[in-house]
């Protein structure tokens, strides 16, 4: 039986940073469903409003893979479920600060924040 959240989850809600990191780490080892789906961790906008990512139903290790690309080897198959969300996040921001040779040698975050 999973216990409830230590934060409820309202649409336009504003939340503090604190509010949500608890209901994150809250979800390393529970599961929250919202209309029918299940939710793998929240990202905070710039206005403080929730926004809940939910559960891939594609091949996690691919989508690792994919991220990390074909000259690293990726064996997460005994990672616990509970640690796939920051696996994920963890995954995508290194992407996204890592130089590619399509951008030129730059870093997507370098491109996005100009």
């Amino acid at each position: 039986m999973t216990k409830d959240p230590p934060v409820k989850y309202q649409k336009d809600r504003i939340y503090t940073f604190k509010q949500f990191e608890l209901l994150n780490d809250w979800l390393k080892t529970n599961e929250l469903v919202i209309d029918k789906t299940p939710i793998n961790h929240f990202e905070l906008d710039s206005k403080g409003r929730l926004i809940p990512i939910p559960q891939t139903p594609i091949f996690r290790e691919a989508v690792v893979g994919n991220i990390f690309g074909p000259n690293i080897r990726v064996d997460l198959g005994e990672l616990p479920k509970s640690l796939w969300g920051l696996a994920m996040s963890y995954s995508v921001y290194m992407a996204n600060r890592l130089p590619h040779m399509t951008l030129g040698g730059k870093c997507l975050i370098e491109i996005v924040k100009r």
